[in-house]
């Protein structure tokens, strides 16, 4: 199967993409102050997506990475800390959608369709045992399976 986009009137066909993913993950605790390192990292071990929690970006401030796609949820309120996100580098980026976002609980969902199968990510912040309870967090684990296998196309 192959897909195509238009991307400035152009028209792109691809084929799969038949290779290993390399996923790096990290509670970074801050992306500003992590991001040259971080950089330096995902450039020297070649990965392709990563998963990054307590980004502490707010607002609409998210993590950039030149050469990947940034898909995130930041912390709402007045606490401090707390964001997720999801880089996935550019070659994925034609056929990857963000499926969902958390409401309540910090968690974003991408499904990347460019692969021989179909790959679906969630980077997740938990509930804090203080904070919530253990039916708050099952709530948020059933909110993303429902949204990974809702019948609507995404």
């Amino acid at each position: 199967m192959k897909f195509c986009a238009l991307i400035n009137n152009r028209l792109i066909r691809n084929k799969f993409i038949k290779k290993k993913l390399k996923v790096f993950s990290s509670n970074l605790c801050g992306w500003f102050s992590k991001k040259k390192s971080l950089t330096e990292i995902i450039e020297r071990e070649g990965r392709d997506i990563a998963c990054l929690t307590e980004t502490h970006t707010k607002g609409y401030e998210k993590p950039n990475l030149e050469g990947f796609t940034s898909y995130f949820r930041n912390r709402t309120g007045d606490r401090n800390g707390g964001g997720v996100c999801l880089l996935i580098k550019k070659n994925l980026e034609l056929e990857t959608i963000k499926i969902c976002e958390g409401a309540e609980g910090e968690f974003v969902c991408v499904k990347i369709n460019n692969m021989k199968k179909p790959i679906v990510m969630v980077v997740q912040y938990g509930v804090h045992a203080r904070e919530g309870t253990e039916n708050m967090m099952l709530a948020m684990y059933y909110d993303q399976i429902h949204y990974i296998h809702s019948p609507l196309e995404y």
